[in-house]
């Protein structure tokens, strides 16, 4: 991650990434505060975020902030407004989100069932071309219900990706990504990003 940030900040003064919520991540962000590299030239984003009041505990940029962001001098943080609800908070964040600018790197995290950000199977993941770079999410099969998350279009819209996962029970996940057997996000994002998968296993993959 640190020699993507100095790359990218050598060729073009800036940084762009997009970090993931959840426990999986939360080592790694609390690593980076010791990392080399010019925080005044990071500009974080978020792949999703629960509706949920500002400051909750359970929010991603919540553990985000507390794991990283409190203690490094970073240039922006664009949260997304989920305290304003799925329609309204995607409205809001579609008029603040540059949509044309590639993110430099995405972490992204994957779930039993293949999700990844807060795009589940069976609901719609923004991948259409013309979609907007954050959609709203209801009915979210892992509470709480209601989120936003950036559209599979926008995640395209990325140089590149890691996938971090831990547990075996994201193995069935793995292994269906890797063999580009299911119909899956990751599975679409991949064929327009490459993907990094780092995984934590305690058995064989």
């Amino acid at each position: 991650m640190l020699e993507t940030a100095n790359t990218a900040i050598n060729q073009a003064q800036r940084f762009r990434i997009v970090l993931s919520g959840g426990t999986t991540p939360k080592a790694l962000y609390t690593a980076l505060r010791s990392g080399t590299t010019d925080w005044s030239k990071w500009e974080i984003y978020f792949t999703d975020e629960r509706c949920l009041p500002t400051g909750d505990s359970e929010r991603n940029d919540f553990m985000a902030q507390q794991a990283l962001l409190n203690h490094v001098p970073v240039a922006a943080v664009h949260t997304l407004p989920a305290e304003l609800g799925p329609e309204n908070g995607a409205i809001q964040a579609n008029q603040q989100l540059d949509n044309t600018t590639p993110f430099d790197l995405v972490l992204l995290g994957i779930g039993e069932d293949g999700h990844t950000a807060s795009l589940f199977p069976g609901i719609n993941w923004g991948k259409e071309q013309n979609s907007p770079a954050v959609i709203p999410v209801h009915n979210s099969p892992k509470p709480p219900p209601q989120r936003l998350s950036l559209s599979l279009n926008r995640l395209a819209n990325s140089h590149q990706a890691l996938l971090l996962s831990t547990g075996d029970a994201k193995l069935p996940a793995l292994r269906g990504l890797a063999k580009s057997e299911d119909n899956s996000p990751l599975v679409k994002l991949a064929q327009h990003v490459p993907v990094q998968v780092y995984y934590q296993a305690t058995q064989s993959v």
